[in-house]
């Protein structure tokens, strides 16, 4: 791969061969993937994507090496691109994130967001199910009728405190409600009487926690607790660990290389708030 001493026995140099073992599996894709993105004239790797140079030393640096799926799952199907690009792309193809970030781009410029741009062919939910009724502390007393009064979300008739039932469910199924409370009351539409992603503009699903468009809340800083947006499950993995400014300027560059229109421009992109798990 790149000429330098290979230990015995072996067809690589320790660096190397330490990369693509990382993890014990996959070996042969990976350096294939690393054989295909070898620069030999700048001794380094360049993102198979982008054709960026990319770093190999630093694991917690979002301009690391990373070894994409390109079809989520697939095993043995692999491209070298940078940590980032890795992590927001993770719950689609190339070709589905390709016409997500145009059609990102195209939403951030005032066009409404086609909802079925993509069929969401490899998304798969993380986690378990929510509760269906969240637990309440306490001794069970005996119901008594209350009067009707809104909801302090929706305004929808509840005989509960302070939710309907709806709104109790998606609040009370995490921590932090008094702010997931606050961005569902900033998310609702009363006109269409339905919560609305702040990313897109597309209406929330509000029962089928494995749909890709189900509520969930970002955080607008990573490790900030508020403010958080009720957005689209996918659209809240995708931003995953950027600023609500790096993950804008993030799909417009991108969107800008895609169509073309000049190299991607590494130096635009901004990981202030980055951090790796």
């Amino acid at each position: 791969m790149c000429g330098d001493e290979t230990l015995p026995r072996r067809e690589l140099c320790a660096k190397h061969l330490r990369i693509i073992d990382s993890t014990g599996e996959e070996f042969a894709a990976r350096r294939e993937a690393l054989q295909r993105a070898w620069n030999p004239e700048k001794r380094l790797f360049e993102c198979e994507y982008t054709s960026i140079e990319l770093l190999d030393t630093d694991p917690h640096n979002p301009f690391n090496i990373s070894f994409d799926h390109c079809i989520p799952g697939k095993k043995n199907d692999l491209k070298l691109t940078f940590r980032a690009l890795n992590q927001i792309k993770s719950s689609f193809s190339w070709d589905e994130f390709v016409k997500i970030v145009l059609e990102l781009d195209a939403h951030f410029d005032g066009k409404p967001f086609d909802r079925d741009v993509v069929e969401y062919l490899y998304w798969r939910p993380a986690g378990k199910a929510p509760p269906a009724e969240p637990a309440r502390a306490g001794r069970a007393g005996p119901v008594r009728a209350k009067k009707a009064k809104p909801c302090v979300v929706c305004g929808l008739p509840t005989r509960t405190l302070y939710y309907c039932d709806r709104c109790r469910r998606l609040v009370q199924r995490t921590n932090d409600r008094l702010v997931k409370r606050k961005a569902l009351q900033e998310s609702w539409d009363r006109i269409r009487q339905r919560f609305i992603c702040y990313w897109t503009g597309i209406e929330l699903e509000e029962v089928d926690w494995k749909s890709p468009h189900f509520v969930s809340f970002d955080h607008l800083t990573p490790g900030v607790k508020e403010p958080q947006v009720a957005c689209a499950n996918w659209v809240n993995r995708m931003k995953t660990m950027l600023t609500e400014d790096g993950f804008r300027i993030f799909v417009r560059e991108l969107a800008r290389f895609l169509r073309g229109e000049g190299p991607f421009r590494k130096k635009k992109l901004r990981f202030e708030d980055w951090y790796m798990r």
